[in-house]
């Protein structure tokens, strides 16, 4: 995915839970409530996507590789699934007109399990895009 933002940028989206809570769900009908955002080398994560219809959806896990210079690792298990483990792994790298992005979710029981979370991601990665497309910034 191209993402018109340099790779500090980048970095800062998925680091900053101020901004994380912005853009990591599937669409606008969602508010993403973070519980904990441990982001460091062990350090934990747990938020709630809470869909405007009453549904809700928490996830965590564990940041296993952080490197600035663009990979991120981290577990993704759905608290009401724990017996579904899996693993999300995020690569940029600086691109013609900012960055380019590379998300892979593996460890999927089945096909279905993983479209549907494709699906899913790429909805969220479009909300990414446009996050930071806004110039929006912690610092």
């Amino acid at each position: 995915r191209d993402l018109q933002a340099d790779l500090h940028r980048v970095f800062e989206a998925w680091s900053e839970p101020a901004l994380v809570s912005r853009w990591l769900a599937p669409s606008d009908e969602y508010e993403v409530e973070i519980h904990e955002w441990g982001f460091r080398l062990g350090g934990a994560y747990r938020l709630t996507m809470r869909h405007s219809g009453g549904n809700r959806h928490t996830v965590g896990g564990h940041f296993s590789k952080i490197e600035r210079s663009g990979v991120l690792t981290f577990s993704w298990i759905w608290e009401d699934r724990p017996e579904m483990p899996t693993t999300v792994e995020v690569v940029w790298r600086a691109g013609e007109d900012g960055s380019l992005m590379t998300l892979r979710h593996a460890g999927f029981p089945s096909e279905q399990e993983r479209d549907d979370h494709g699906k899913a991601w790429s909805a969220i990665l479009k909300r990414l895009e446009r996050e930071l497309g806004s110039g929006s910034s912690v610092s």
